[in-house]
């Protein structure tokens, strides 16, 4: 498996931006919410599904 840095740095800042909105309901942080953390989740997702099938279908497996 190859290493998932970028994925993990998207997650956690992804995170870091949900609980400052929770903790602290204002409008620009429900907007970076929106528009950059729950992108943010998705990007992580959608690469990191595209980088475990491009490893099993190297080894063999699929």
């Amino acid at each position: 498996m190859k290493n998932f840095k970028v994925e993990l740095l998207f997650v956690a800042l992804g995170l870091l931006i949900s609980l400052i909105f929770v903790f602290n309901p204002m409008p620009f942080w429900m907007a970076a919410f929106v528009f950059v953390a729950q992108p943010m989740f998705l990007f992580a997702i959608v690469s990191s599904l595209i980088r475990i099938y491009k490893d099993l279908k190297q080894k063999g497996v699929i």
